[in-house]
């Protein structure tokens, strides 16, 4: 979906019955960069891929996506952490790239992923070049977690938010 097809569908006014039954059938979106503002006018959205949202620096627009089930952040390199993601119950997926593609010549900035800390229905975990991320802490409640894959995780020290979880497969 481009940019301008996403900017009209999410500011219609609330009563063009066009703009709302999109909106409700939209269950999958790969934002542009510069596309990505209040996701939460999607009720339905169960995935979404930022991949490539280098200027990304919080997760403020997923507010109100309660029925997320995954999501992709690839290249996020301003992304600091993943705090908005908390209320989002149905989440079972979780994909972290901090290169994405090309050698960035920036570090991850993600620094911890403690907004991950209350989704028991966690099933899978992947931190790919989270170089900042020092403790593994917020997957310390996701007692549903089966896979956990980390790569290129410099940082990585502590492994105690591993615990809780039983029956993970790490790669």
């Amino acid at each position: 979906m481009n940019y301008a097809i996403l900017g009209l569908i999410s500011y219609a006014p609330a009563g063009c019955v066009s703009a709302v039954e999109i909106r409700k059938r939209v269950k999958v979106l790969r934002v542009e960069p510069a596309g990505f503002e209040d996701m939460s006018v999607f009720e339905g959205l169960r995935g979404l891929d930022l991949s490539g949202s280098e200027m990304l620096e919080d997760l403020d627009g997923l507010a109100g996506c309660f029925s997320l089930e995954w999501i992709r952040l690839g290249g996020c390199d301003s992304l600091r952490n993943v705090d908005r993601l908390k209320g989002k119950k149905k989440l079972r997926e979780f994909i972290y790239d901090g290169l994405f593609g090309d050698c960035s010549p920036f570090r991850s900035s993600l620094e911890n992923i403690d907004g991950l800390s209350e989704y028991v229905s966690l099933r899978e975990v992947v931190l790919r070049d989270a170089d900042r991320i020092t403790n593994l802490d917020g997957i310390s409640g996701c007692i549903e977690l089966k896979e956990l894959e980390i790569f290129s995780c410099d940082s990585l020290k502590n492994l105690s938010g591993l615990s809780g979880s039983s029956g993970v497969i790490i790669q």
